[in-house]
Protein backbone atom coordinates (compact mmCIF):
# COMPACT_ATOMS: atom_id res chain seq x y z
CA UNK A 1 0.00 0.00 0.00
CA UNK A 2 2.85 2.40 0.77
CA UNK A 3 4.22 1.89 -2.74
CA UNK A 4 0.89 2.86 -4.31
CA UNK A 5 0.81 6.04 -2.30
CA UNK A 6 4.07 7.22 -3.86
CA UNK A 7 2.21 8.41 -6.99
CA UNK A 8 0.79 11.33 -5.02
CA UNK A 9 3.68 13.78 -5.81
CA UNK A 10 3.14 13.35 -9.57
CA UNK A 11 -0.32 14.81 -9.33
CA UNK A 12 0.74 18.27 -8.15
CA UNK A 13 -1.24 21.11 -9.71
CA UNK A 14 -4.64 19.39 -9.60
CA UNK A 15 -6.46 20.56 -6.50
CA UNK A 16 -9.01 17.77 -6.57
CA UNK A 17 -6.39 15.07 -6.99
CA UNK A 18 -4.03 16.55 -4.41
CA UNK A 19 -6.65 16.84 -1.71
CA UNK A 20 -8.21 13.47 -2.42
CA UNK A 21 -4.99 11.49 -2.50
CA UNK A 22 -3.30 13.28 0.39
CA UNK A 23 -6.35 12.85 2.62
CA UNK A 24 -6.54 9.19 1.80
CA UNK A 25 -2.80 8.85 2.42
CA UNK A 26 -3.33 10.22 5.91
CA UNK A 27 -6.23 7.89 6.61
CA UNK A 28 -4.42 4.89 5.28
CA UNK A 29 -1.44 5.59 7.52
CA UNK A 30 -3.82 5.46 10.48
CA UNK A 31 -5.46 2.23 9.45
CA UNK A 32 -3.54 -0.76 8.17
CA UNK A 33 -6.28 -3.30 8.90
CA UNK A 34 -7.72 -5.73 6.29
CA UNK A 35 -10.70 -3.42 6.06
CA UNK A 36 -8.49 -0.89 4.32
CA UNK A 37 -8.45 -2.98 1.12
CA UNK A 38 -11.52 -1.17 -0.23
CA UNK A 39 -9.87 2.09 0.60
CA UNK A 40 -6.78 1.03 -1.35
CA UNK A 41 -8.89 0.24 -4.40
CA UNK A 42 -10.53 3.63 -4.04
CA UNK A 43 -7.11 5.21 -3.99
CA UNK A 44 -6.11 3.46 -7.21
CA UNK A 45 -9.35 4.59 -8.85
CA UNK A 46 -8.80 8.19 -7.75
CA UNK A 47 -5.20 8.22 -8.95
CA UNK A 48 -6.23 6.78 -12.33
CA UNK A 49 -9.01 9.34 -12.66
CA UNK A 50 -6.61 12.19 -11.94
CA UNK A 51 -4.12 10.91 -14.50
CA UNK A 52 -6.89 10.65 -17.08
CA UNK A 53 -8.02 14.18 -16.38
CA UNK A 54 -4.47 15.44 -16.82
CA UNK A 55 -4.16 13.67 -20.17
CA UNK A 56 -7.52 14.99 -21.37
CA UNK A 57 -6.55 18.49 -20.33
CA UNK A 58 -3.34 18.30 -22.35
CA UNK A 59 -5.13 16.86 -25.40
CA UNK A 60 -7.88 19.46 -25.35
CA UNK A 61 -5.58 22.44 -25.83
CA UNK A 62 -6.99 24.40 -28.77
CA UNK A 63 -4.91 24.92 -31.90
CA UNK A 64 -4.37 28.39 -33.33
CA UNK A 65 -6.30 29.58 -36.37
CA UNK A 66 -3.11 29.28 -38.44
CA UNK A 67 -2.71 25.65 -37.41
CA UNK A 68 -6.32 24.91 -38.35
CA UNK A 69 -5.79 26.57 -41.73
CA UNK A 70 -2.65 24.50 -42.35
CA UNK A 71 -4.61 21.37 -41.48
CA UNK A 72 -7.40 22.42 -43.86
CA UNK A 73 -4.88 22.91 -46.67
CA UNK A 74 -3.59 19.37 -46.11
CA UNK A 75 -7.17 18.07 -46.43
CA UNK A 76 -7.68 20.12 -49.59
CA UNK A 77 -4.53 18.62 -51.10
CA UNK A 78 -6.14 15.23 -50.55
CA UNK A 79 -9.55 16.38 -51.90
CA UNK A 80 -11.06 15.83 -48.45
CA UNK A 81 -13.32 18.86 -48.80
CA UNK A 82 -15.71 18.24 -45.91
CA UNK A 83 -12.82 17.68 -43.51
CA UNK A 84 -11.28 20.93 -44.74
CA UNK A 85 -14.56 22.77 -44.07
CA UNK A 86 -14.53 21.56 -40.46
CA UNK A 87 -10.97 22.77 -39.93
CA UNK A 88 -11.70 26.15 -41.50
CA UNK A 89 -14.75 26.63 -39.29
CA UNK A 90 -12.57 25.81 -36.29
CA UNK A 91 -10.09 28.42 -37.49
CA UNK A 92 -12.88 31.00 -37.60
CA UNK A 93 -13.93 30.12 -34.08
CA UNK A 94 -10.40 31.02 -33.01
CA UNK A 95 -10.24 34.10 -35.24
CA UNK A 96 -13.45 35.29 -36.93
CA UNK A 97 -11.46 38.01 -38.71
CA UNK A 98 -9.20 35.61 -40.64
CA UNK A 99 -9.46 36.67 -44.27
CA UNK A 100 -7.52 33.60 -45.41
CA UNK A 101 -9.91 31.20 -43.66
CA UNK A 102 -12.92 33.05 -45.12
CA UNK A 103 -11.47 32.88 -48.63
CA UNK A 104 -10.62 29.18 -48.37
CA UNK A 105 -14.00 28.38 -46.87
CA UNK A 106 -15.72 30.22 -49.73
CA UNK A 107 -13.77 28.48 -52.48
CA UNK A 108 -14.22 25.10 -50.79
CA UNK A 109 -17.97 25.63 -50.48
CA UNK A 110 -17.93 26.43 -54.19
CA UNK A 111 -16.20 23.13 -54.98
CA UNK A 112 -18.94 21.39 -53.01
CA UNK A 113 -21.60 23.13 -55.10
CA UNK A 114 -22.86 25.33 -52.26
CA UNK A 115 -23.37 28.71 -53.87
CA UNK A 116 -24.97 30.65 -51.03
CA UNK A 117 -22.35 29.99 -48.32
CA UNK A 118 -19.63 30.44 -50.92
CA UNK A 119 -20.92 33.90 -51.79
CA UNK A 120 -21.23 34.83 -48.11
CA UNK A 121 -17.66 33.82 -47.24
CA UNK A 122 -16.13 35.37 -50.36
CA UNK A 123 -17.79 38.71 -49.69
CA UNK A 124 -16.68 38.53 -46.07
CA UNK A 125 -13.12 37.81 -47.22
CA UNK A 126 -13.24 40.94 -49.36
CA UNK A 127 -14.48 42.96 -46.39
CA UNK A 128 -11.48 41.67 -44.44
CA UNK A 129 -8.96 42.77 -47.05
CA UNK A 130 -8.86 40.25 -49.90
CA UNK A 131 -8.73 42.14 -53.18
CA UNK A 132 -11.77 42.29 -55.42
CA UNK A 133 -9.74 40.66 -58.19
CA UNK A 134 -8.95 37.80 -55.83
CA UNK A 135 -12.58 36.84 -55.36
CA UNK A 136 -14.11 37.99 -58.67
CA UNK A 137 -14.23 34.70 -60.58
CA UNK A 138 -15.26 32.43 -57.67
CA UNK A 139 -17.84 35.03 -56.67
CA UNK A 140 -19.28 34.92 -60.20
CA UNK A 141 -19.42 31.12 -60.01
CA UNK A 142 -21.21 31.26 -56.66
CA UNK A 143 -23.81 33.67 -58.07
CA UNK A 144 -24.36 31.47 -61.14
CA UNK A 145 -24.92 28.45 -58.90
CA UNK A 146 -27.74 30.38 -57.23
CA UNK A 147 -29.25 31.55 -60.53
CA UNK A 148 -28.43 35.19 -59.71
CA UNK A 149 -27.84 36.06 -63.36
CA UNK A 150 -28.62 39.77 -63.11
CA UNK A 151 -26.11 40.17 -60.27
CA UNK A 152 -23.39 38.56 -62.37
CA UNK A 153 -24.18 40.97 -65.23
CA UNK A 154 -24.22 43.96 -62.88
CA UNK A 155 -21.25 43.10 -60.65
CA UNK A 156 -18.79 41.00 -62.64
CA UNK A 157 -16.79 42.89 -65.27
CA UNK A 158 -13.43 42.49 -67.02
CA UNK A 159 -10.71 44.91 -66.02
CA UNK A 160 -7.18 46.05 -66.74
CA UNK A 161 -5.95 44.70 -63.40
CA UNK A 162 -6.91 41.16 -64.42
CA UNK A 163 -4.78 38.84 -66.52
CA UNK A 164 -5.84 37.92 -70.04
CA UNK A 165 -6.94 34.49 -68.86
CA UNK A 166 -8.88 35.96 -65.96
CA UNK A 167 -10.66 38.37 -68.29
CA UNK A 168 -11.52 35.48 -70.61
CA UNK A 169 -13.06 33.64 -67.65
CA UNK A 170 -15.02 36.75 -66.70
CA UNK A 171 -16.51 36.88 -70.19
CA UNK A 172 -17.43 33.20 -69.86
CA UNK A 173 -19.25 33.93 -66.59
CA UNK A 174 -21.09 36.84 -68.13
CA UNK A 175 -22.00 34.72 -71.15
CA UNK A 176 -23.51 32.07 -68.89
CA UNK A 177 -25.44 34.74 -67.03
CA UNK A 178 -26.86 36.24 -70.21
CA UNK A 179 -27.80 32.78 -71.48
CA UNK A 180 -29.46 31.97 -68.16
CA UNK A 181 -31.34 35.25 -68.45
CA UNK A 182 -32.54 34.25 -71.94
CA UNK A 183 -30.48 36.89 -73.70
CA UNK A 184 -28.63 34.84 -76.35
CA UNK A 185 -27.35 37.80 -78.37
CA UNK A 186 -25.47 39.24 -75.42
CA UNK A 187 -24.29 35.75 -74.48
CA UNK A 188 -22.90 35.26 -77.99
CA UNK A 189 -20.91 38.48 -77.68
CA UNK A 190 -19.43 37.44 -74.32
CA UNK A 191 -18.51 33.90 -75.39
CA UNK A 192 -16.88 35.15 -78.58
CA UNK A 193 -14.84 37.64 -76.62
CA UNK A 194 -13.81 34.88 -74.23
CA UNK A 195 -12.65 32.74 -77.16
CA UNK A 196 -10.66 35.64 -78.56
CA UNK A 197 -8.86 36.19 -75.27
CA UNK A 198 -8.45 32.51 -74.40
CA UNK A 199 -8.58 30.40 -77.56
CA UNK A 200 -7.24 27.40 -75.62
CA UNK A 201 -9.54 27.93 -72.65
CA UNK A 202 -11.85 24.93 -72.25
CA UNK A 203 -14.56 26.98 -70.54
CA UNK A 204 -14.66 29.39 -73.50
CA UNK A 205 -15.16 26.49 -75.91
CA UNK A 206 -17.81 25.05 -73.60
CA UNK A 207 -19.53 28.43 -73.71
CA UNK A 208 -19.63 28.29 -77.50
CA UNK A 209 -21.08 24.77 -77.21
CA UNK A 210 -23.79 26.11 -74.91
CA UNK A 211 -24.77 28.68 -77.50
CA UNK A 212 -24.90 26.06 -80.25
CA UNK A 213 -26.99 23.77 -78.09
CA UNK A 214 -29.28 26.63 -77.15
CA UNK A 215 -29.90 27.20 -80.87
CA UNK A 216 -30.42 23.47 -81.48
CA UNK A 217 -27.16 23.02 -83.44
CA UNK A 218 -26.16 19.74 -81.79
CA UNK A 219 -23.38 18.83 -84.24
CA UNK A 220 -21.74 22.20 -83.74
CA UNK A 221 -22.11 21.83 -79.99
CA UNK A 222 -20.41 18.42 -80.10
CA UNK A 223 -17.59 19.87 -82.17
CA UNK A 224 -16.94 22.61 -79.61
CA UNK A 225 -17.07 20.09 -76.77
CA UNK A 226 -14.55 17.82 -78.46
CA UNK A 227 -12.19 20.78 -78.61
CA UNK A 228 -12.92 21.67 -74.99
CA UNK A 229 -12.23 18.13 -73.79
CA UNK A 230 -9.07 17.97 -75.86
CA UNK A 231 -7.89 21.09 -74.03
CA UNK A 232 -9.08 19.85 -70.63
CA UNK A 233 -10.08 16.15 -70.46
CA UNK A 234 -11.11 16.60 -66.83
CA UNK A 235 -13.64 19.37 -67.40
CA UNK A 236 -16.72 18.13 -65.56
CA UNK A 237 -18.69 21.00 -67.09
CA UNK A 238 -17.86 19.90 -70.65
CA UNK A 239 -18.68 16.25 -69.93
CA UNK A 240 -21.99 17.23 -68.31
CA UNK A 241 -22.96 19.43 -71.26
CA UNK A 242 -22.01 16.64 -73.66
CA UNK A 243 -24.39 14.37 -71.75
CA UNK A 244 -27.20 16.88 -72.24
CA UNK A 245 -26.40 17.20 -75.94
CA UNK A 246 -26.48 13.41 -76.38
CA UNK A 247 -29.80 13.23 -74.53
CA UNK A 248 -31.27 15.78 -76.92
CA UNK A 249 -29.91 13.72 -79.80
CA UNK A 250 -31.55 10.62 -78.27
CA UNK A 251 -28.25 8.82 -77.75
CA UNK A 252 -28.78 7.34 -74.25
CA UNK A 253 -25.62 5.22 -74.15
CA UNK A 254 -23.38 8.16 -75.09
CA UNK A 255 -25.25 10.38 -72.64
CA UNK A 256 -24.75 7.89 -69.81
CA UNK A 257 -21.02 7.68 -70.54
CA UNK A 258 -20.66 11.46 -70.50
CA UNK A 259 -22.75 11.95 -67.35
CA UNK A 260 -20.84 9.19 -65.55
CA UNK A 261 -17.55 10.89 -66.36
CA UNK A 262 -18.91 14.24 -65.18
CA UNK A 263 -19.99 12.71 -61.86
CA UNK A 264 -16.56 11.14 -61.39
CA UNK A 265 -14.90 14.52 -61.86
CA UNK A 266 -17.22 16.65 -59.75
CA UNK A 267 -16.72 17.17 -56.02
CA UNK A 268 -20.48 17.20 -55.45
Amino acid sequence: MDQLLLINPRLQGNAFCNSGVSNMHYRSSQNRSPGSINFGLHLIYTATLCLSLAILSACSEAKTDAEYIDSAKEHLDQDALNAAVIELKNALIQNPESAEARLLLGTTALKLGNGEPAEKELRRAQDLGVSRDGILIPLAESLLLQGKYSQVIDEIHPGSSLSTTQNAKVHVMRGKAYLGDNRPEEATREFRRASELGPELASAMTGQARLAGYDGNLDEARSWLREALAADPESAEAWSLLGNIELKAINPAEAETAFTRAIELRDY
